[in-house]
This record gives C-alpha cells, sequence and structure tokens, in this order.
C-alpha cells in the first residue's frame, strides 16, 4: 500500500522483487492506509497546541507546560 499525501491517493501494488519490476499498480479510491510518520507528527502538535487540550491538562492535572506532555496519537480521542 502507498499513500500520495500531495493528492490524498491510496495505491495497491505487487513487486516481484527477483525480477525486479513492478507486477501491478492499482488506485484505490475511499481508502488511506495507516497514518505516515509525518502526520503522526502534525497530530501531535495539533493537540498540544490547542486551547482546549491545554484548558483539560491545567485543570485535571494541574500541567500548564505542554513540553513536558507526550501526546498518543492513538489514545487521542475527544476530551471530556
Amino acid at each position: 500500500m502507498l499513500f500520495d499525501n500531495g493528492t490524498n491517493s491510496c495505491f495497491e501494488t505487487a513487486v516481484s522483487l527477483s525480477e525486479k519490476k513492478v507486477l501491478s499498480w492499482k488506485h484505490v479510491p475511499g481508502v488511506q492506509p495507516t497514518m505516515t510518520a509525518d502526520e503522526m507528527i502534525e497530530c501531535e502538535q495539533a493537540v498540544l497546541k490547542s486551547p482546549e487540550f491545554q484548558a483539560a491538562l491545567k485543570k485535571q492535572y494541574g500541567i500548564t507546560d505542554t513540553s513536558l506532555v507526550m501526546v498518543d496519537i492513538w489514545s487521542a480521542g475527544q476530551l471530556r
């Protein structure tokens, strides 16, 4: 599975390692593979900059310095 971030497109491909060639290449519309490393970093930064997240940190834990916080994107759901 390959993802073209620029066009938000997913492609399914098969390659032959022994023949060193692409066997198939197919666009899969409406699908996005697992997040890229860049997207994970962007997500964490967006959450840390969120005024709602910062307010919840302060209210629940008394934390005001977000540089001390690591956000696991897989668990970053709606704040309650």
